[in-house]
C-alpha cells in the first residue's frame, strides 16, 4: 500500500517517483542477495505504475525486474517482462530503454545457452550505448559481449573486449 504518501502535501513524491524508488529498493534487495525480497518491491514498483497510468518508467522497472529473474533462473518470465517492455519501448522511442532492453535480452540469450544471440544484442547494446555516452551501459553491454563471444569459442575477441570493459 502506498497510503504513507501523503497527496495533499507539497512534498508528496509525484508518482514516477514512487515506482521508481520501489524499484530501486528492489535491484538492492536483489544484488545483496535477497532476490525474493527485491522481485516484491518490483511488483510494489509495477503496481505503481499501473494504478497511476505512468508509462514513461515503466519499462525499466518490468527490465529490472527480468535481470533479477534471469539471476534466478526463471528465463521464461524474464523473456515475458522483457517483451512486455519492449511494446512500450518502441512506443516510446527512448533511448535509454532500448539500450537497457538490448542488455536484457543478451542477458535471457546467453542464460538460455544461445551465445549466438547473445552476442548479437549485446553488440547492438554496446554500439548504442556508445553512441548516446551511457558509459555504464556501454561497459555492461561489451562484458556481455566478452563471456558470449568465449562461449561461441572467440576467445581472441572475447579476451579483447574483457581486458577493454575491465580497463
Amino acid at each position: 500500500e502506498i497510503g504513507w504518501c501523503d497527496w495533499s502535501s507539497d512534498v508528496a513524491l509525484p508518482i514516477f517517483q514512487i515506482a521508481k524508488t520501489f524499484c530501486t529498493i528492489g535491484q538492492c534487495y536483489a544484488r545483496l542477495g535477497d532476490p525474493r525480497r527485491g522481485l516484491a518491491y518490483l511488483r510494489r514498483a509495477r503496481e505503481a505504475h499501473e494504478r497511476y497510468g505512468d508509462h514513461d518508467a515503466r519499462p525499466d522497472t518490468l527490465l529490472a525486474t527480468a535481470e533479477v529473474l534471469v539471476e534466478l533462473g526463471d528465463l521464461a518470465a524474464a523473456d515475458s517482462f522483457v517483451s512486455d517492455a519492449s511494446g512500450l519501448v518502441a512506443v516510446s522511442g527512448s533511448a535509454y530503454d532500448s539500450v537497457h532492453e538490448k542488455i536484457v535480452r543478451a542477458l535471457v540469450a546467453r542464460a538460455s545457452g544461445d551465445a549466438s544471440a547473445a552476442v548479437m544484442h549485446a553488440f547492438d547494446a554496446r554500439q548504442a550505448a556508445e553512441a548516446q555516452a551511457y558509459v555504464a551501459y556501454h561497459f555492461f553491454a561489451m562484458a556481455i559481449e566478452a563471456a558470449a563471444r568465449c562461449d561461441i569459442g572467440e576467445q581472441h575477441t572475447g579476451i579483447l573486449l574483457a581486458t577493454t570493459a575491465i580497463g
